[in-house]
């Protein structure tokens, strides 16, 4: 499944599915994670012309339940710094402030 990525300002925020079996070890959930998204990452940090400084596993999160097909839900989020693209978890406490 392909990430749904929106961008607003300096922060980037989105969902992806995946289909990851019970018992797969961390190492390999990370391959996973990281060849669907990627792309889409890539695309984004494009655009507001800066690189990843992460690979994409670390801009994941676990997100409650599943999706309508069963598969694990992730959020995504990360926002730009110097030039980087950097995982963002703590977006809303950043807000609060």
């Amino acid at each position: 499944m392909s990430a749904q990525l929106s961008i607003a300002g300096d922060e980037i925020s989105g969902e992806i599915a995946l289909a990851i079996p019970p018992g797969m070890v961390a190492k390999e959930q990370n391959r996973v994670i990281d060849e669907a998204l990627a792309v889409a990452l890539d695309e984004v940090a494009g655009k507001l012309g800066a690189v990843l400084a992460a690979p994409p596993h670390k801009f994941v999160r676990p997100v409650p339940g599943k999706d309508a097909e069963g598969k694990l839900r992730f959020a995504v989020r990360a926002r730009t710094e110097g030039g980087l693209l950097v995982p963002d978890h703590n977006a809303a406490k950043r807000r609060r402030r």
